[in-house]
């Protein structure tokens, strides 16, 4: 049976669950530990397995996230006072026994419930000495939770060390026997030691980092740096800060830190990939190693990245040979993705190469060229990429070294812009007519047109503002767009191989209605002239009124495809064979404004 049984609630810790699993069953052997997602075989009945798991185990792990205690059931009833809950069945069954050490695990910065909010079966868990398991320093955490374990289930080498088997030798010999050794093997050990103070053995730190990048942004470059100097100005040459410094020195770019402020106690050091802000989809690859002490001290990386401390980051600690993927969370905190140990990690003062994807939904992390990880999150669409280092629990310094820095993305793509501010130069500041501004403002790019009689009465009631590429046989343009002013007879769409000569394009126009009957048109402009290729005034995959919709139009050949949130059309017209992509907005009758913000756009090639 299971020696070591790992009680949670997936809706409290899940992820928390495989993380320390993993590194339990590496040091205890995977018969060791049992947990239900994985130790139960089909066909048996889990509550009978669970209850003869907990009454034969050794310990106990309570993981307890910040709503293990208010979690409800289905009828709005707080679980733990269920006495058939499987949470309260596991852990009372525990401390009933008390041959069965019991330890409450936090995660995600919970404390242990007080008695008093406790079912009478689980009020001696308010007594029991807790352990907390920080994603800044999981694996330090979890090294001291095995240590715990050992003692307690009397785990013990195999084959004592060559110190202890020393000292038995020794000892083993006769009076005389030590009287004739001792002299000429103290000064053995003595000229060992003054060789060791003159000639220190020098860190080991691996072998030679590469330029490399693999997995899915392999592709086009954006960025190639090897860091050995400010040859490329990637970095700056100094922090600028008194707390930290940054610099290129000895062929690697630096950052280092003194805790004496206590300045590593909640900061990163960080260094952003400058002008790359707009970015959605790339990877970000750097080789990275710790100088000096190494213990609770982290490599890091970052894709999405946004001032306010928002993205996703990898944290990598060669001591433990741990790394975490978080989502960074500025309001409370950040949320593990996926955790674990790898022999991917060199450990120590070893060069390691860190890359982190973010391509559409899909987060990637990569160690030495080895996938460590690969979750699916959709809360963060665009940011910087950036490299980072820190310390955990109260290191003193910490200092690092990057080189061989990577930045690409999917050589499909020939324009990527989160939209958010001009740096990404995708759009020019348009006016259709002097009154109206086309502006990157409040998060996006607005396309505001305050007097609609005006435009109606221009005879081409609607703005076109071109992607800043020139023209385009064959693309794809995707871009997020919503209503700002009212939506009743307002559209916003786009637009690709449109040739303002002839007056000709393909469009895609949407009109979000907030009655649930939207509306969406795909057709073509032909000398100013309009033909429908597809319309339907009753569309459900449109989200109604002022909401987000992520929009696609794809001209490639004559295969002329829609996408509105994932749905589909599809049509067939050969009639234009080149010309501009873009957005468009505008109004089908005299309504008295129109305003459309657009953000997240992307142009791709077949």
């Amino acid at each position: 049976m299971s020696r070591i049984f790992i009680s949670y609630r997936r809706e409290d810790t899940a992820g928390y669950n495989l993380s320390l699993a993993e590194p339990l069953k590496r040091h205890f052997g995977n018969d060791q530990v049992f947990m239900d997602l994985d130790s139960i075989r089909p066909g048996l009945d889990f509550r009978a397995v669970i209850h003869d798991a907990v009454g034969s185990c050794d310990a106990l792990i309570a993981l307890i996230g910040k709503n293990w205690l208010t979690i409800e059931d289905e009828a709005g009833r707080r679980r733990l006072d269920n006495p058939e809950d499987f949470v309260r069945l596991e852990v009372g069954s525990a401390l009933e026994r008390k041959d069965i050490l019991v330890i409450p695990a936090l995660v995600h910065g919970a404390h242990v419930p007080k008695a008093a909010e406790l079912p009478d079966d689980l009020k001696e868990l308010a007594y029991r000495n807790a352990i907390e398991l920080r994603d800044s320093s999981f694996a330090y955490d979890v090294g001291k939770l095995i240590d715990t374990l050992d003692e307690r289930l009397g785990r013990r080498k195999s084959r004592p060390g060559f110190g202890a088997r020393l000292a038995a030798w020794f000892r083993g010999l006769g009076a005389l026997q030590r009287t004739l050794l001792a002299a000429p093997l103290g000064i053995v050990i003595l000229g060992v030691i003054l060789f060791a103070i003159i000639h220190p053995t020098p860190p080991n730190i691996g072998p030679a980092p590469k330029m490399s990048i693999v997995g899915p942004a392999k592709g086009k470059a954006l960025l190639k740096d090897s860091l050995t100097s400010a040859a490329l100005k990637t970095f700056p040459t100094s922090s600028g800060s008194s707390t930290y410094s940054t610099g290129y020195q000895d062929g690697a770019y630096r950052m280092a830190a003194s805790n004496a402020a206590k300045f590593l106690a909640t900061h990163q050091i960080e260094q952003t990939v400058p002008g790359r802000s707009t970015i959605m989809n790339a990877s970000l690859a750097v080789d990275g190693r710790l100088v000096g002490a190494t213990a609770n001290r982290n490599l890091s990386i970052y894709c999405r990245y946004g001032s306010n401390g928002t993205g996703y980051g990898l944290f990598l600690y060669p001591s433990g040979r741990f790394f975490h993927l978080d989502r960074l969370d500025p309001n409370s905190s950040d949320i593990l993705l996926k955790g674990g140990t790898s022999h991917a990690i060199r450990p120590d003062n070893q060069w390691n190469r860190l890359q982190l994807s973010c391509i559409g939904n899909t987060i990637t992390a990569f160690v030495n060229d080895k996938k460590v990880a690969a979750v699916q999150d959709t809360h963060y669409s665009g940011g910087n990429f950036t490299i980072g280092t820190g310390v955990d629990v109260a290191e003193p310094d910490i200092d690092a070294r990057f080189v061989n820095l990577v930045e690409t993305q999917p050589a499909s793509i020939v324009v990527q812009d989160t939209l958010q501010d001009k740096s990404g130069g995708t759009f020019n500041t348009y006016n259709h007519l002097p009154e109206y501004v086309d502006r990157y403002a409040k998060g996006g790019y607005e396309m505001d047109m305050p007097d609609g009689p005006l435009l109606y009465a221009s005879g081409s009631p609607g703005e076109f503002v071109p992607v800043n590429i020139g023209n385009q046989t064959d693309a794809t343009i995707t871009a997020s767009g919503r209503l700002l002013s009212g939506v009743s007879g307002r559209y916003l769409g786009l637009k690709c191989r449109w040739n303002a000569a002839t007056s000709s394009a393909y469009v895609l126009e949407i009109e979000p209605l907030t009655s649930g009957h939207s509306a969406v048109f795909l057709g073509r402009f032909i000398n100013g002239k309009y033909t429908s290729l597809y319309a339907n005034e009753n569309v459900a995959a449109v989200n109604p009124g002022n909401a987000w919709n992520q929009m696609s139009l794809s001209c490639d050949g004559a295969n002329i495809d829609a996408t509105i949130n994932g749905s589909t059309i599809s049509e067939q017209d050969s009639s234009i064979p080149t010309g501009e992509i873009g957005v468009i907005a505008g109004i089908y009758r005299k309504e008295p404004n129109v305003d459309v913000l657009f953000s997240n756009l992307q142009v791709n090639s077949p």
